[in-house]
C-alpha cells in the first residue's frame, strides 16, 4: 500500500516538475532565434543525418542485449526475435514517457506474460536491465570524468568543482560489482530489495554491452552538432552522461527540458545555443519520436493479433464442450 502511494506521489511530483520546466523553456526560448535553429537543422549534411539514423538503429539493437542477458541470467529460453520486440517497444515507451517503472515495465510485462513468462521472472528481467543501464554509466562515466572531465556549468561547479573524485567512485563501484560477481555468485540484498549479480560469464558481457550503448547513443547527438576544434567526443560524452542521468532522475517524459538544459549549458560556449537546439531537435526525432511511432505500431498489431487468438481459442473451447 505504501509502495503504491509512493509511486503516485512520485508521479504527481514528476508531472509538476514537467509543467514547471515547460514553462521555463517557453520563457527561455523567447530569447532564441527560431529561424537560426531551423536554419542549422536544415543545414546538417545528409551524410551526417544518415549516420545518426544508422547509429540510432545500432543503439536500439545494443539495448536488446540488456534483455537478452537478463534472460540468460534467469535461465528461461525465449527466442531472440521476441526479446528484441519487447526490448524495442519497452525502451521506446520509457524513453519518451518517462516514469520507466510505470511505462516501460508494464509494456514488457504485457508482452512477456503473453509468451508465458512469469511475473517473478519479468520483475527480475526489469531489475537486471535497470542495473545494466546504470552499470554502463558507471563504467563510461568513471573513465570520462577521471581522464577528460567536462567543464561544469557554474551552478553545478559551485558544489562539485572537480569531477575526478566522482569518476574514481564510479570505477570503484564497478570493481566491487565485478569482484562480487566473481567471488560470491549470488544477489546483493539491500533492505527489501534484491539486486541480481550474475557470474563472470554474464557480468563481463553486461559491462561491455552497457558501455557500448551509452557511447553509441551519445554519438547520435554528437554527429548532429556542428564541428568544433575545441569539442572532443570524450569531453562531450561527459556532458551527455550528466544530461541523461539528470533526465532519468527527474522522471520528466523524455527528460524534456532537463536533458536539453544540461546540454545547452554544458556546450555553450564553444557552440552557439541555436545550433545546439537544432541538433537536439534532430536527436529527439531520431532517438525518441521515430522509435515511438514504430514501437506503437508494432504494439498495436501485437495486441490485435493476440485478441484474435484469444477469441479463436474461446470459440474452439465452446465448440469442444458442445
Amino acid at each position: 500500500m505504501k509502495s503504491g502511494k509512493l509511486k503516485v506521489v512520485s508521479f504527481i511530483i514528476g508531472l509538476l516538475l514537467f509543467g514547471f520546466i515547460l514553462g521555463l523553456l517557453a520563457h527561455q526560448f523567447k530569447s532564441y532565434n527560431f529561424h537560426a535553429v531551423m536554419s542549422y537543422l536544415k543545414s546538417i549534411p545528409l551524410s551526417r543525418a544518415g549516420l545518426a539514423f544508422l547509429l540510432t538503429g545500432v543503439a536500439y539493437l545494443v539495448l536488446t542485449g540488456y534483455d537478452y542477458l537478463a534472460f540468460q541470467y534467469i535461465g528461461h529460453p525465449l527466442s531472440f526475435f521476441r526479446i528484441a520486440k519487447a526490448s524495442f517497444i519497452g525502451y521506446a515507451f520509457s524513453h519518451n514517457l518517462g516514469f520507466s517503472m510505470l511505462t516501460g515495465a508494464p509494456v514488457r510485462y504485457r508482452l512477456y506474460s503473453s509468451w508465458g513468462i512469469s511475473g517473478v521472472n519479468i520483475a527480475k528481467v526489469v531489475t537486471f536491465c535497470l542495473l545494466t543501464l546504470f552499470l554502463g554509466f558507471m563504467i563510461v562515466g568513471g573513465i570520462v570524468f577521471l581522464f577528460e572531465p567536462p567543464v561544469m556549468p557554474r551552478i553545478i561547479a559551485a558544489r562539485f568543482p572537480r569531477m575526478e573524485p566522482f569518476g574514481i567512485l564510479c570505477l570503484v563501484i564497478v570493481m566491487c560489482y565485478l569482484f562480487w560477481s566473481w567471488v560470491q555468485h549470488k544477489p546483493l540484498k539491500f533492505y527489501k530489495w534484491e539486486i541480481p549479480v550474475p557470474g563472470p560469464k554474464l557480468s563481463i558481457p553486461q559491462c561491455f554491452v552497457s558501455s557500448m550503448e551509452w557511447i553509441i547513443t551519445g554519438s547520435i547527438l554528437f554527429v548532429l552538432l556542428p564541428s568544433s576544434v575545441s569539442l572532443t567526443y570524450p569531453w562531450f560524452l561527459g556532458i551527455f552522461l550528466l544530461a541523461q542521468v539528470a533526465g532519468l532522475i527527474s522522471q520528466v517524459p523524455g527528460g524534456l527540458g532537463v536533458f536539453d538544459s544540461v546540454i545547452i549549458f554544458g556546450l555553450s560556449p564553444p557552440l552557439s545555443e541555436e545550433k545546439i537546439i537544432g541538433a537536439l531537435l534532430g536527436f529527439r526525432f531520431l532517438f525518441y519520436l521515430l522509435p515511438l511511432i514504430i514501437a506503437s505500431t508494432i504494439f498495436v498489431i501485437h495486441e490485435i493479433l493476440l485478441k484474435k487468438k484469444e477469441i479463436r481459442e474461446m470459440f474452439q473451447n465452446k465448440a469442444s464442450i458442445n
